[in-house]
């Protein structure tokens, strides 16, 4: 028994100390972030993961009031910046467009493209000269025939919402599907049905993968 006692004794300073030294290192480093905004401190590992809720939009603006509209904070354990607001938003990209046009390392995007494409690559000179041919080859195409394709979606946006009889709904999803149906038509030249089974498990399918490769990146 009092070998047990001593066994236990043991365990548990140990415990005591490695999560000292942890809480120190932990608290050290993150006081190392040269040239960064203020902002909340976090949990170790998780971050600030569990405290933005389904509403991270929300927790964005009460933090904002806090720590202004531009803060940074970790989210699992990457580090991040926040922007509120049209000011700091238009600072970062559009005025300092150049600086801020990277894109993150998913390794997700990379799994599907390797990298490339125009979405998930960095604005390198191949990217430039991407975006500028397709923006060359679309932009008659656009404008004569996105603006009609939009207000076509926009009636049958108008339809579902009717059929809510004047009920409290969620409208996001149904926004969702018009945003993509409008893309969809542009691309492929059909566009779904908001009551299709395949359409909603495509964006199912989507947002798994989505979902995943936030996690990754978290990690």
């Amino acid at each position: 028994m009092i070998n047990v006692a001593i066994d236990y004794t043991w365990t548990a300073a140990f415990t005591a100390v490695f999560a000292i030294v942890f809480g120190v290192y932990w608290f050290s480093r993150s006081k190392k972030q040269y040239n960064l905004p203020p902002g909340p401190k976090g949990w170790p590992f998780v971050g600030m993961l569990y405290n933005l809720g389904d509403t991270p939009h929300i927790q964005f603006m009460e933090m904002a009031k806090k720590f202004g509209n531009v803060f940074s904070m970790k989210v699992g354990t990457q580090r991040v910046i926040v922007l509120n607001g049209y000011k700091a938003v238009t600072e970062a990209l559009v005025d300092n467009n150049s600086i801020f046009s990277e894109r993150p390392d998913a390794w997700t995007l990379k799994r599907v493209k390797d990298g490339d494409g125009i979405v998930s690559r960095n604005a390198d000179h191949v990217w430039k000269e991407r975006r500028t041919f397709i923006g060359t080859q679309l932009r008659d195409f656009t404008k004569r025939s996105l603006e009609a394709t939009i207000h076509e979606e926009a009636e049958m946006l108008c339809e579902a919402l009717g059929a809510t009889n004047c009920k409290p709904v969620d409208c996001s999803h149904l926004l969702r599907y018009a945003i993509i149906n409008v893309i969809s038509i542009f691309l492929f030249g059909e566009r779904w049905e908001y009551s299709d089974t395949a359409f909603k498990k495509i964006l199912e399918e989507n947002d798994v993968f989505i979902n995943a490769n936030l996690w990754w990146e978290m990690d």
